[in-house]
């Protein structure tokens, strides 16, 4: 017995939640009429099941916890389908002027927490201008950081930003 557009819908957001650009590659993969690709998206649209806005905003908390950065975020949303404008406005909303700079800081002291299992940093240690660094951090280590930053997705500046507060 073939399933109809709305049971393979519900069957694909069993797993995980989706955006419509997903849904609607998937319903066409399996073969799915365009009218009733479109009726089925606009049921799950009205039913709550899909929403780009709230699917952005779970991402960017989601991404944030992995000490993603907002280059990273907007790049794999943009690839999910989420429109750049929803992107945008959810990615100001979260790391706005300081936000970036704080997240890269955390993902900072998370690396060098972890630098080594005899590392001069205390437990509590917060990384902050105003804090003395407990141990010189050499070239190769600035630059591993440096490149995880990037790698995560902190914009330049950013990175440059605390490379020079971590040179001091």
């Amino acid at each position: 017995m073939a399933m109809n557009a709305h049971d393979l819908a519900l069957k694909y957001l069993s797993t995980r939640d989706r955006t419509m650009l997903e849904m609607r590659k998937y319903l066409a993969s399996k073969e799915v009429p365009e009218a009733e690709i479109e009726e089925c998206l606009e049921y799950l649209s009205e039913c709550g099941l899909i929403d780009d806005e709230d699917y952005c905003e779970r991402y960017i908390l989601y991404g944030m916890e992995k000490g993603r950065g907002p280059i990273r975020l907007e790049k794999e949303l943009t690839e999910k389908g989420v429109p750049p404008d929803i992107v945008k406005m959810a990615l100001e909303a979260h790391f706005g002027s300081e936000g970036e700079r704080e997240a890269a800081l955390y993902q900072v002291q998370r690396l060098l927490k972890n630098r080594s299992e005899e590392s001069e940093y205390p437990e509590d240690w917060v990384f902050y201008e105003e804090n003395p660094k407990p141990v010189p951090l050499n070239e190769k280590e600035l630059a591993r950081i440096g490149r995880r930053l990037a790698s995560q997705g902190f914009h330049s500046h950013v990175i440059y930003e605390i490379l020079g507060m971590l040179r001091r």
